[in-house]
């Protein structure tokens, strides 16, 4: 019951309440949930070492760990540790090809270095072109505006059906360029 209390209280913004909730829980009890909420206090506490500890720990004891996967290597990405979590996401991703938010963290790491080739892993034509889009919208940031171009026309081209968000971002885009 407290570690579904301290999830409760994380997941509508109680760090506090989630923290003592998750103190309460006596060190015996070792289940997956409570170490996966003690990775994401320790995350949230930039309490680094402690977090990795964490997400080890929880990765042990659950049969499915591409989630966990998945949000250590968003830490690792946040911390700066870029090689570490494409590592990660690709981990998650072998633990379960259909994770899609795994493909997308993986796709703008990769793109937060520059770059922006989609990565050989196993994706339908509409999370191709979403994985495009969202690696333009690195490239914008980066300032790379013509790849960023091409990169939505990838996406244009690749979704199966009319991608109204990455022509209007093109759009966008060629008018601040003036093209």
């Amino acid at each position: 019951d407290r570690v579904a209390m301290a999830d409760a209280y994380l997941r509508h913004g109680g760090w506090e309440q989630g923290e003592a909730a998750l103190d309460a829980i006596p060190p015996t009890f070792k289940t997956y949930d409570r170490y996966r909420l003690e990775a994401i206090v320790a995350d949230h506490n930039k309490e680094w070492s402690k977090a990795d500890s964490f997400y080890d720990i929880a990765r042990g004891l659950t049969t499915a760990p591409a989630n966990t996967l998945n949000n250590w290597g968003f830490s690792k990405r946040i911390r700066g540790e870029m090689e570490d979590a494409e590592n990660l996401f690709r981990q998650a991703l072998r633990a379960d090809p259909s994770l899609f938010r795994a493909k997308v963290n993986l796709v703008q790491t990769r793109a937060m270095r520059g770059e922006y080739q989609l990565p050989v892993i196993p994706m339908s034509d509409e999370e191709r072109a979403l994985l495009y889009y969202e690696a333009a919208k690195v490239a914008v940031n980066r300032g790379d505006r013509d790849i960023a171009r091409g990169l939505l026309q990838e996406a244009i081209d690749a979704h199966p059906r009319h991608f109204a968000a990455a022509v209007d971002a093109l759009r966008a885009l060629s008018s601040n360029i003036g093209i």
